[in-house]
């Protein structure tokens, strides 16, 4: 099955939780409105795409111990500049991803670190994006 471009990109977004208010808060001051939707973060500047990228990861510490929905946090610089720069996205543990946890959703590689990036996560990173780390894969064990 082929997923267009929005739809992948729209998922990933998905995978950072929503904002508390003070989170929302801070971003609006800095952006004008909180970066709920991919055009908000396109619109967004420099500046309120990093206290959203903050934010994300704020809350990511503040609720994933009960929903665990996170292989590995840890926020990978962008590689390159482009419309993407300092956008969030998380990428499943299925997809092969340089120095991150990827376990392919099997307890059989439980602990693997990916050898290199996969070529959409490449390019996403040479678009600007900001790898925050690898989401859970559920098995079918």
């Amino acid at each position: 099955m082929l997923v267009d471009r929005r739809t992948f990109l729209l998922a990933g977004l998905a995978a950072a939780p929503a904002l508390s208010e003070r989170q929302r808060s801070r971003v609006e001051r800095i952006a004008g409105s909180a970066l709920e939707t991919l055009s908000d973060w396109f619109r967004a500047s420099p500046d309120a795409r990093d206290a959203g990228v903050e934010a994300c990861l704020d809350r990511i510490r503040a609720k994933d111990g009960d929903i665990h929905a996170w292989v590995q946090v840890s926020p990978q610089p962008a590689t390159g500049n482009g419309p993407l720069s300092g956008i969030p996205f998380g990428m499943k543990d299925i997809v092969e991803t340089k120095g991150l946890s990827t376990e392919y959703g099997s307890p059989i590689y439980k602990g693997r670190i990916g050898t290199e990036d996969a070529a959409i996560v490449r390019e996403l990173r040479q678009r600007g994006g900001v790898l925050l780390g690898k989401t859970h894969t559920t098995s079918f064990a």
